[in-house]
């Protein structure tokens, strides 16, 4: 549901990434403008959107119908008349710096001098393209997972001009439609989610180098191992499940470096995770129930869903 000052969206770019976030946000019950210079762009990007919204309404996913929802998203092959009467305006062209600093310039001599304008890029971070802009105080970066319109996940990338009523604003928007904004404290290349992505690909590619083993059985690690758990458990969960303790036992042998400050400062002050109720987070019998019955269900659906795959 819409709420706050926020009404009016447009996103710049109907491609893989924009087509989806505009179907995030009309399903939010927002009116969204989608624009894109391609014909072709804009042909697919009606086709992707009402297909997506059929397969939600047979899965009871949809808050309105699929066709009420398609009403709310205008699509447009003028950038100025899309963007022109909007609060929020999200480029989303392909991350390309020089490409994206010339059609921000557009977007900002389009609109108002209030509305907020925000560019989605899993790299780039804003002090790179805002300098072009008069209104750096508007201007923020985001990051939404692929495909937008079924992860709920979005980084806010914040530059040091970027002003606490946009902060405010864009926290409280993402948090009402329900989903989970998280803050990039520092501005930072791949911000938060790809960095741990690329670290995973960076080590998968060494074992690879290493004749350790091949892509195919890598992937089939993942999938059907721990990579289960990581739909349900970030990293600091699962390992508070397996200890401090014997992590910072295990972890010279493995990574080949000291053990890092923050596991020697849990093991030094007892906190070793779900054995002793705390790490880094806590873990009372009632909190740990609900999470086990969780991985259980979870489990127990990718198994039947999966496996045989």
């Amino acid at each position: 549901m819409s709420t706050g000052k926020i009404e009016q969206i447009s996103v710049v770019g109907a491609g893989i990434l924009g087509h989806s976030i505009a179907q995030r946000f009309a399903s939010e019950g927002f009116n969204v403008n989608l624009y894109d210079s391609s014909k072709v762009n804009l042909l697919k990007a009606k086709n992707n959107i009402f297909n997506n919204l059929i397969s939600l309404s047979k899965s009871n996913l949809l808050k309105s119908t699929p066709t009420s929802i398609f009403k709310k998203i205008n699509f447009f092959e003028g950038l100025s008349r899309a963007v022109a009467d909007s609060n929020l305006v999200i480029e989303a062209v392909t991350e390309d710096l020089e490409l994206k600093k010339i059609v921000l310039q557009q977007i900002e001599s389009a609109v108002c001098d209030e509305c907020i304008i925000a560019s989605n890029s899993s790299s780039i971070i804003p002090s790179e393209y805002n300098s072009e802009l008069k209104i750096k105080s508007r201007v923020l970066g985001t990051h939404f997972f692929n495909p937008p319109h079924l992860l709920p996940l979005v980084e806010l990338i914040y530059s040091h001009c970027t002003s606490n009523y946009v902060k405010s604003e864009m926290e409280s928007l993402f948090t009402n439609m329900g989903m989970h904004p998280i803050v990039v404290y520092k501005e930072s290349p791949g911000f938060i989610g790809n960095r741990l992505q690329f670290a995973l690909l960076k080590e998968a590619i060494s074992i690879v180098q290493e004749g350790i083993s091949t892509p195919q059985d890598i992937d089939i690690v993942v999938k059907y191992g721990f990579g289960r758990r990581l739909s349900i458990m970030g990293p600091f969960e699962v390992f508070d499940y397996g200890g401090w303790d014997t992590i910072e036992a295990v972890y010279p042998n493995i990574i080949g470096d000291p053990v890092p400050q923050e596991i020697l400062e849990k093991v030094s002050q007892g906190k070793l995770g779900v054995k002793t109720g705390e790490g880094f987070y806590k873990w009372d019998p009632i909190n740990l129930n609900k999470k086990q019955k969780l991985i259980n269900d979870v489990y127990t659906y990718l198994e039947k869903k999966v496996s045989k795959q």
